[in-house]
């Protein structure tokens, strides 16, 4: 059995990630970690987990008792929303 842990488990690219691993049959989740959401359930943030057995989100996890840790969240320097693009040039034109 691979045990894996999640940091950044509210990121909805973490939320995908937990649906691909709980279907393998060689994959224990034992930890997701989300600031913000500790004792909540996984599906009351990711909605298509229903149903799921899944730990209930934590601070933080014990690495040495992991295989695997997997890191989600928006990659550094990814272009944020349109909306918010949009106001930064707003904002550099009023400057």
């Amino acid at each position: 059995m691979i045990r894996t842990a999640i940091l950044g488990g509210s990121d909805l690219d973490a939320g995908e990630l937990i649906r691909i691993l709980t279907g393998h049959p060689d994959v224990e989740i034992i930890a997701v970690q989300a600031s913000g959401l500790e004792g909540r359930q996984i599906s009351s943030h990711h909605h298509g987990l229903i149903g799921e057995r899944l730990p209930s989100f934590s601070a933080s996890f014990s690495p040495g008792k992991c295989d695997v840790i997997f890191v989600c969240g928006p990659a550094i320097g990814a272009p944020r929303n349109r909306r918010c693009r949009h106001e930064d040039n707003l904002l550099q034109r009023s400057a």
